[in-house]
């Protein structure tokens, strides 16, 4: 698949230090990842997986946060996969709406997530399931399971 590429990892560091300024302002959702595997380090950073974190720091997939925090549709079955484009838009407005409505409302929002979404974490090996159900004393009570997922 990538036999004809002969561009090295240090040839491509080279490029991104050009194009990036040591003073620009790095955007997108699990940055992490995409830093150590080019082994580079950047200043500033604004990872929106870091900023919209559910209990015990796990993290929202972007395409539910751009579906519950911004009502868009990414990753969908007609652009097959992952658009960088659209990946990298997605971020950088979860960013300004994190920034323009402030910490509260956004933790009101993930409550939101939260509630609304089972999702599927730690690359697919855990899932965290959220119901609301009446007692039989007719309270209301909320909780959440996590734990292994089930393989069938």
């Amino acid at each position: 698949m990538l036999q004809p590429i002969t561009t090295t990892l240090r040839e491509v560091q080279s490029k991104l230090k050009k194009v990036l300024p040591r003073d620009a302002v790095l955007v997108g959702h699990s940055l992490d990842n995409d830093l150590r595997a080019l082994n580079l380090i950047h200043p500033h950073v604004i990872d929106t997986s870091l900023l919209y974190r559910r209990e015990f720091g796990q993290r929202f997939k972007l395409k539910v946060l751009a579906e519950t925090v911004l009502k868009k549709q990414i990753q969908t079955e007609e652009t097959k996969g992952h658009d960088p484009t659209e990946d990298a838009q997605a971020a950088l407005e979860l960013a300004q709406y994190f920034i323009h409505t402030g910490p509260r409302q956004v933790h009101d929002t993930q409550r939101q997530v939260h509630d609304t979404h089972t999702q599927t974490l730690d690359h697919d090996r855990y899932t965290t399931h959220t119901h609301r159900h009446w007692t039989t004393t007719g309270t209301r009570h909320t909780h959440t399971d996590t734990g292994p997922r089930q393989v069938h």
